[in-house]
């Protein structure tokens, strides 16, 4: 039997909808740890993170542009197709790194975009969208959880012996039209910035043992999470 519209549709949305290895991950991670929101940072510490809500297919998108980055990247760290492609020899793609251990809970991995060996440099994708790009550029800050993470990637890899001479976000506009909307920011790296995000982490932890219900945390302000998916502002 042909399927009709409606069917077509099931089938393509749970598609979509099916958990990526992203998306599977139960432990934290860092772009979890530089979460500024004390609610969402405590849940996703115990495993009950709110992931996913009625706006879901940019988070899609932006893991098959991430996946489809992987994918062409990968074809040129043995040897490079051509010149354009060299600053991609012996890079490490999608590969986990060790964050730190954290007492009770347990090691902490997580899993950069691309590391550039040849030129140590640290690379992570974002996709967003034009406005909030241009907002970036025009006050020259980009949000703190963004920052915490890339900062806790460097880390790991220097620890792990990789050197960080740079880090570089690039954001790739979903409801972008050619290359102009794809758009690089980059920063130092900061030791004390990734303390301070690991630091807050573990502190979350230590109070969750003791008896703390995330509950009565509040939300942060710019929280998307709180606002779109639990619709959640306050404590």
């Amino acid at each position: 039997m042909a399927l009709d519209d409606a069917g077509l549709k099931r089938l393509v949305t749970d598609l979509l909808t099916t958990k990526s290895e992203r998306t599977k991950q139960r432990k934290i991670g860092a772009s979890s740890i530089g979460n500024p929101c004390p609610y969402c940072l405590a849940h996703a510490l115990i495993g009950t993170e709110q992931r996913q809500g009625k706006y879901w297919l940019g988070a899609k998108i932006g893991d098959a542009i991430h996946k489809l980055l992987e994918t062409e990247a990968s074809k040129h760290v043995d040897k490079p197709e051509n010149y354009r492609f060299n600053a991609l020899k012996n890079a490490r793609l999608e590969e986990k790194v060790f964050i730190g251990n954290i007492p009770g809970y347990g090691d902490v991995f997580s899993t950069p975009d691309l590391y550039l060996s040849t030129e140590n440099h640290l690379v992570d994708y974002k996709t967003s969208k034009r406005i909030k790009v241009e907002q970036y550029r025009l006050s020259g800050k980009l949000p703190i959880k963004y920052l915490y993470q890339v900062q806790l990637y460097a880390r790991a890899l220097i620890r792990a012996g990789y050197p960080v001479d740079k880090i570089s976000f690039v954001f790739i506009n979903r409801d972008g039209t050619g290359e102009r909307d794809v758009v690089v920011f980059s920063v130092d790296y900061d030791e004390k910035l990734a303390d301070k995000a690991w630091d807050r982490v573990v502190s979350a932890w230590k109070w969750l043992e003791a008896g703390g219900d995330p509950e009565i945390l509040p939300s942060d302000p710019d929280c998307y999470v709180c606002d779109q998916v639990l619709h959640r502002m306050g404590p």
